[in-house]
């Protein structure tokens, strides 16, 4: 999932085909609404933090799970 910059709490996002399983099994949409709370001015230090976070996270930390 990609949450938009600046998104806060209450935003809603779909994943679209990520939703329950229906009766003629296809899979609808699920709806995430988001529970955070930024700052109204973005530190830039903070924003630089993110990135490079975000940066190491290329791994998929629930590869052992897959079958």
């Amino acid at each position: 999932m990609t949450v938009p910059k600046g998104a806060n709490t209450g935003t809603v996002l779909r994943l679209r085909g990520k939703g329950a399983l229906r009766s003629d099994k296809s899979h609808g949409d699920e709806y995430v609404t988001l529970k955070l709370v930024l700052p109204p001015q973005l530190d830039p230090e903070l924003e630089e933090f993110a990135r490079r976070w975000q940066a190491g996270q290329n791994q998929n930390p629930r590869r052992h799970l897959e079958v």
